[in-house]
């Protein structure tokens, strides 16, 4: 544990720092992913149309592309929250901290 050698009022002032840390870091990337795929479905919302025409299947095809972006972006949060756990000794491997 990174923190154990801190007095109990430094310990809590570093686990809010660090938590305020990542809670930014993790608005940073879903703020990015969001950009990113409103820039995406404004680029292939052009070229949906003029390849499938009104096909039915054209709108569904473009939220199921936000929807995949989105998710990368929740799995590059959760990985990285399991990273930062994992360092910090909460949990005894990998698995255990993704999955919490």
């Amino acid at each position: 544990m990174i923190d154990a050698a801190l007095a109990p009022d430094a310990r809590v002032g570093f686990q809010l720092m660090l938590a305020t840390g990542l809670i930014l870091l993790t608005i940073a990337v879903h703020v990015a992913a969001t950009l990113a795929v409103i820039a995406l479905l404004r680029r292939s919302g052009a070229h949906a149309s003029n390849i499938l025409g009104n096909a039915p299947l054209a709108v569904p095809m473009l939220v199921a592309l936000a929807t995949l972006g989105m998710l990368v972006a929740h799995t590059i949060e959760i990985w990285g929250w399991a990273a930062v756990l994992l360092l910090l000794g909460q949990f005894p491997n990998l698995e255990e901290a993704v999955a919490q």
